[in-house]
């Protein structure tokens, strides 16, 4: 796959009462074209300082990013962002709110607008007042001023904060819509694991300013996967098995093990006299590969 985002060992760091803190140390990515990449990591990781690099809102004290193999601003033309919670007039509309912004961005957004409101689900609100929408409403009308421009990279902070379950459900789908239909790719950050092991692609796990876990979101799960094994006695079983597994609950073992080592541990087991009741491979979540990689911290 072609890199379409290249971050080569950015450094960021800033002053605060109690000394300086690194938001980012040595931070390298490449996020391929086409695809939807997910940037994860605990409060504090340094992801939005990340992202605000990439858009040119800071500056990175060293290292270099290049969008579509270009490092100035030109290449922030291809590009569409929602950094957080999106600043709205709450006098105007949702619609005067798209026209005034393709306005200031130099594009007629007059014949898109009502497509763009329905692929975000405001056609209903599209004529109210922002000032009634809910954190919800706000935050589907910021993702549609992020594709306005119809942009090759969107990058969205946070895409689905305030939103109920049906609407979570519904960004989801448009984010797959826009890089299965509309060929661009996305670039997100985002607490809801569940969400990002569905519709991501790509994913790469921050902590403290560095890269810890990088990879397809497949990969990742399926490597980390474990033979859960209930057998009796657990205790000599365990001993059996050695380091390699631990006990999860009172009758069971996971054992970490690849499939052709599966029927041997099986045999081993039964020829030390252990009863085996049941064996089964067990995927981790990526929410699990989260907490354990980072310490649980949020």
């Amino acid at each position: 796959m072609t890199a379409l985002l290249e971050a080569e060992n950015i450094s960021k760091s800033f002053r605060t009462a109690s000394g300086p803190v690194d938001a980012l140390r040595d931070f390298s990515l490449n996020v391929p074209k086409g695809i939807v990449y997910g940037l994860l990591g605990p409060n504090g990781a340094g992801k939005s300082t990340f992202l605000r690099i990439v858009l040119g809102l800071i500056h990175a004290d060293r290292g270099q990013c290049r969008l579509f193999g270009e490092s100035g601003q030109a290449a922030l033309r291809r590009v569409g962002a929602l950094i957080e919670s999106p600043s709205l007039y709450p006098f105007l509309t949702a619609r005067q709110t798209l026209l005034m912004l393709g306005r200031t961005s130099g594009i007629d957004a007059g014949p898109d607008i009502g497509g763009l409101l329905d692929r975000v689900g405001l056609t209903a609100a599209a004529d109210r007042p922002v000032r009634g929408f809910s954190l919800g409403m706000k935050q589907r009308l910021g993702i549609a001023s992020a594709l306005l421009t119809r942009p090759e990279l969107v990058i969205l902070d946070e895409p689905t904060n305030g939103m109920d379950p049906a609407g979570i459900q519904e960004i989801r789908v448009l984010l797959r819509d826009l890089v299965d239909r509309d060929g661009a790719t996305v670039l997100l950050s985002s607490h809801l694991l569940s969400e990002v092991e569905r519709v991501c692609d790509r994913v790469a796990i921050l902590n403290h300013g560095a890269l810890i876990v990088e990879g397809v979101v497949s990969d990742l799960v399926g490597r980390e996967s474990r033979l859960r094994i209930e057998v009796a006695p657990i205790q000599k079983a365990s001993e059996i098995l050695g380091a390699r597994a631990i006990r999860d609950g009172e009758h069971a073992l996971l054992v970490s093990a690849t499939r052709a080592e599966a029927p041997g541990l099986i045999k081993t087991l039964v020829d030390g006299g252990i009863d085996v009741f049941e064996s089964r491979w067990t995927l981790p979540t990526l929410e699990s590969i989260f907490l354990d990689r980072t310490g649980g911290a949020g």
